[in-house]
């Protein structure tokens, strides 16, 4: 049997520059901020997303 294509995958030890890299959190907002300027210049700025959210708890 023969296959075609290519398989890929990432792992925190080898990271391939072809697979996306979704790191999700949540915290307060100063937290937030400071962690989004952790990478520098590694990641654009137009390749990271955010949204606010709301917590309900009981």
């Amino acid at each position: 049997m023969e296959f075609a294509g290519e398989v890929r995958s990432a792992d925190l030890l080898r990271l391939n520059v072809h697979l996306p890299l979704v790191v999700e959190f949540s915290d307060a907002p100063a937290m937030v901020n400071t962690a989004l300027s952790v990478p520098g210049n590694l990641v654009p700025p137009e390749h990271v997303i955010s949204w606010p959210v709301d917590c309900h708890t009981p």
